[in-house]
């Protein structure tokens, strides 16, 4: 009995030492198994200039966007995954893949971050940003996209009259998971400073509280305080924070 006793216990402790010395070969490797992922998807088109035949040179904030992510998000998320559009490459079938591929591989504990730059307006009460080859995009169908994410997302869209994704009468989904942050109300033009201020705060200026971290409360605070439409005074931005996300932690600032 007392020999059998033995081999059960010397077993447990082996087991045990196994998984004490695979825990700390991971924990050397830096790996942190319960850190979320981070996926970004960029857009920044004008189709007017492409129509034209014109190059569409505006296409900056967009690589920015997904460069700075890519760069300061990197001690915050186990992995980084970025996809931008731009100018041509931004029409309506590329646009809708992208807000299916960010919701589709994002898990409940991922965070997307979803920017979009385009002109934008509504016509007969129903919102709607234009895209490349003269095509367009519904803000219901943006907000049904949306409505299917199950990580967290923060969606920042930069155009005239983008208050209305979040206004419109008809609006029927909810987005609990989602943090909207618009450019304008629905009455209002936008302004291209928009993109730059956001790029600004996350680039440590909404680092309001100095712990060297950028959350998406912070960055819409320093939005409120410094995104100017032009001289006559601030524009509004509209946003939808629902209580369910609460710190969403976006970058660090190096510090």
């Amino acid at each position: 009995m007392k020999t059998w006793l033995l081999k059960i216990v010397g077993l447990a402790m082996c087991g045990s030492l196994s998984l004490l010395v695979a825990q700390a070969r991971a924990e050397g490797d830096g790996v942190v198994p319960d850190k979320p992922n981070l996926v970004v998807f960029s857009v920044e088109v004008d189709p007017y200039l492409i129509s034209k035949g014109e190059k569409d040179t505006d296409v900056q904030e967009a690589r920015q966007m997904a460069r700075l992510f890519k760069r300061r998000g990197s001690d915050l998320f186990a992995k980084v995954e970025t996809k931008v559009l731009v100018g041509k490459g931004a029409n309506r079938k590329h646009v809708l893949d992208g807000l299916r591929w960010i919701c589709k591989n994002t898990s409940a504990n991922d965070v997307g971050v979803i920017f979009i730059s385009a002109h934008g307006g509504s016509d007969d009460g129903k919102f709607g940003i234009a895209l490349a080859g003269e095509e367009a995009l519904s803000g219901s169908e943006m907000r049904q996209e949306l409505a299917k994410a199950k990580g967290k997302i923060l969606f920042m869209l930069e155009s005239c009259g983008s208050g209305a994704l979040l206004t419109e009468k008809s609006r029927k989904e909810k987005f609990p998971t989602c943090v909207i942050i618009c450019a304008s109300r629905a009455e209002e033009s936008a302004d291209t400073g928009f993109g730059y201020s956001i790029l600004d705060g996350l680039a440590g200026k909404a680092d309001l509280d100095g712990d060297g971290t950028v959350t998406a409360h912070e960055l819409e605070k320093y939005l409120r305080m410094t995104y100017v439409k032009d001289d006559k005074g601030a524009t509004h931005i509209v946003v939808s924070h629902p209580k369910s996300v609460d710190e969403l932690p976006l970058v660090t600032t190096g510090k």
